[in-house]
């Protein structure tokens, strides 16, 4: 019998071995014969005997949610792996609607194409009308500008006219001078030829 250092008598541990099933055997030492008997322990990996405590949604009868009860990869109804690649199926249902979102989306096409050329048209009037009015009133600037012009045009017409009858007025005029200043010549020729024959005959007395 061994003693400890504060006097009491050792306790033997008990000693653990591993078997081959990778049980875990606990030998404990017993007092009626001092020989050791093995108990076996259970592996993690083969307890069965361990009971799971329901969660609060359990308890309490609540339905647990699909995402947490399904895992990752897996469908919620049978437990199969979706396929990534895998294409959704259409009803005919789907496709009618479809179809008739299609005539909708047509119809709403059409009517915004007619809408379209609508404004284009209104916007071609507008543009025309815009055009009309810039021109009307070009063109009545540009009729009071030459109504100006043909005024003054006029008016130089007139003082040519004028100018044209005063020159004729005065050519004649210097033509009926001149014949006057011809016989005045004339006449003082005479007058001089006439006086030399009188101062001749006084000579010859």
């Amino acid at each position: 019998m061994e003693y400890g250092t504060d006097g009491h008598k050792k306790r033997k541990r008990p000693s653990l071995l591993v078997s081959k099933d990778g049980a875990t055997n606990v030998v404990v030492p017993t007092k009626a014969d001092g020989l050791a008997t093995i108990k076996e322990r259970p592996s993690i990996r083969s307890r069965n005997s361990i009971q799971r405590v329901p969660s609060t949604r359990e308890s309490s009868g609540k339905p647990l949610d699909k995402s947490t009860t399904t895992t990752a990869g897996h469908h919620p109804l049978n437990g199969r792996a979706k396929a990534p690649g895998a294409k959704k199926r259409f009803t005919e249902h789907d496709v009618a609607l479809l179809r008739d979102e299609l005539d909708q989306l047509k119809d709403d096409l059409q009517a915004k194409d007619a809408d379209y050329v609508q404004q284009e048209m209104q916007l071609r009037r507008d543009l025309v009308h815009e055009l009309n009015k810039q021109l009307d009133s070009m063109k009545a600037s540009y009729e009071v500008k030459l109504a100006d012009v043909r005024a003054e045009l006029d008016a130089a017409n007139a003082a040519t006219l004028k100018l044209t009858q005063e020159k004729s007025q005065l050519e004649s005029l210097c033509e009926k001078l001149q014949e006057q200043i011809d016989e005045c010549e004339d006449e003082i020729r005479r007058i001089e030829a006439r006086h030399a024959d009188e101062l001749l005959d006084l000579q010859t007395f």
